[in-house]
């Protein structure tokens, strides 16, 4: 149930602007994660600035990508280090439940999307993970985004990952 996310090139997206303002926005993530503002950093640091069509259904943001017909929400939920805990699939149970419960809310207000063409990242304070639905499988998968230890913790290594992600699914023009 539990994988990690590999991609080989992790330099900054254009879009950031450098190293000096990918530190400053990494540095007001881990900021907004101490304080549960995980969504409104999304809206004002990364969607707004990059006209990021959303819409905020005050517990998670809906971004609907018509060139590659998905949908994508992004979750705040309050979970640490994952492995911290006894048994990190517990966790993972209530945050595959979680996301899979806002994607139902999200289904019942755009009909037109299929439970495949969805995708959940969930931002918890040490961690990012994608949810989205295996047709293969018949099952949801949960995905992180790793650190360099290909550990699920949030550093600036994937904070990158997450950011090169929403550039590759086309959420934010690489200029």
């Amino acid at each position: 149930m539990f994988y990690r996310f590999n991609m080989k090139n992790l330099s900054i997206p254009k879009w950031v602007d450098g190293e000096d303002n990918f530190m400053k926005l990494y540095k007001e993530f881990k900021e907004s994660l101490l304080n549960g503002n995980a969504l409104k950093f999304l809206k004002e640091k990364i969607f707004d600035p990059n006209n990021v069509q959303y819409t905020d259904y005050y517990d998670f943001l809906e971004v609907i990508n018509p060139k590659d017909n998905k949908v994508y929400l992004f979750l705040d939920y309050d979970f640490d280090d994952l492995y911290e805990w006894d048994d990190p699939d517990l966790i993972l149970i209530d945050i595959l439940e979680y996301a899979a419960e806002k994607i139902d809310e999200s289904i019942e207000k755009n009909k037109e999307f299929e439970l495949e063409q969805y995708r959940a990242y969930i931002i918890g304070k040490n961690g990012i993970l994608v949810l989205y639905y295996n047709t293969y499988f018949y099952e949801y998968e949960i995905l992180c985004f790793t650190n360099k230890k290909r550990m699920c913790e949030l550093d600036e290594y994937a904070f990158t990952k997450f950011l090169k992600g929403l550039t590759k699914n086309g959420i934010i023009k690489n200029n």
